[in-house]
């Protein structure tokens, strides 16, 4: 599964785009992963507390426990502007 998903991933999202990493993550948990099993990632409103936290920590973020990095992707994110 996990390779499939690396396939998927760099077929369709956009290099240098978090943002396109991520959403493809997302759809193959949804669309391709669902009928042969599950992806584990902080989708949806899950995502979206994870990125509202992140911005209002302080400077240092630990992701601790990453499966396919889709929430060390959106924690970088939202530190673009500062070193990574």
């Amino acid at each position: 599964k996990e390779i499939r998903l690396m396939e998927h991933v760099l077929e369709t999202a956009t290099e240098g785009d978090p943002e396109s990493v991520c959403n493809a993550i997302e759809t193959f948990g949804l669309k391709i992963a669902g009928s042969k099993g599950w992806l584990k990632v902080a989708a949806g409103d899950k995502a979206k507390v994870l990125v509202t936290a992140a911005r209002s920590a302080s400077n240092l973020l630990l992701e601790i426990g990453t499966y396919c990095g889709q929430s060390a992707i959106r924690l970088a994110a939202t530190r673009r502007a500062k070193v990574v």
